[in-house]
């Protein structure tokens, strides 16, 4: 019998520390730990195209997201099998609402003034109590847009979960 390798999920907590990734076991394909109220109070920054179509799927499934925020430059859906078209439907069967600020970013030279339009665009979309869920890339995104992000999650009056899909090498994140 083979035996896959699991990626872990890191969640990045606002107690002051990282917690140390653990694995997850699937069970029939589905995390059933990680996400079993959909928290409205979850943030995921998703790395693409470093999950592959599986993981980006089950992650759109699972979490529930009430908005996709995008901040790459050049979306692309390509990923495996899948493409934009279909992509977009999973979006619309979900509910989910598809927010581009990947062109704003760079007209804009300030991550903050990014960071601050997405908060005034999202003020709305905290009401359904659903996870919002942010498209990066590590090659089209500074790590200052990221952080500027995180540092608005950090000011909000409830505390926030946040994790980073794929889980990458850990990074210091200051204040957290």
């Amino acid at each position: 019998m083979e035996t896959k390798t699991a990626r872990a999920f890191k969640l990045i907590s606002n107690s002051g520390s990282v917690e140390k990734p653990q694995p997850f076991t699937p069970t029939n394909g589905v995390q059933q730990s990680l996400f079993p109220l959909r928290n409205p109070r979850s943030a995921f920054f998703v790395s693409l195209p470093d999950v592959d179509h599986v993981e980006f799927v089950q992650l759109l499934k699972n979490s529930g997201p009430a908005v996709i925020v995008e901040l790459r430059k050049i979306p692309r859906f390509d990923i495996g099998p899948l493409n934009r078209r279909s992509i977009f439907d999973l979006f619309r069967q979900q509910g989910d609402i598809y927010l581009d600020f990947g062109t704003e970013q760079f007209e804009k030279s300030n991550p903050h003034d990014v960071a601050s339009s997405i908060e005034k665009r999202l003020q709305d979309h905290l009401a359904k109590q659903r996870p919002i869920l942010f498209l990066t890339s590590s090659a089209q995104n500074p790590p200052s847009l990221s952080q500027s992000i995180l540092d608005w999650l950090r000011k909000s009056s409830e505390p926030w979960e946040v994790y980073e899909v794929p889980q990458h090498v850990p990074r210091r994140v200051a204040g957290m």
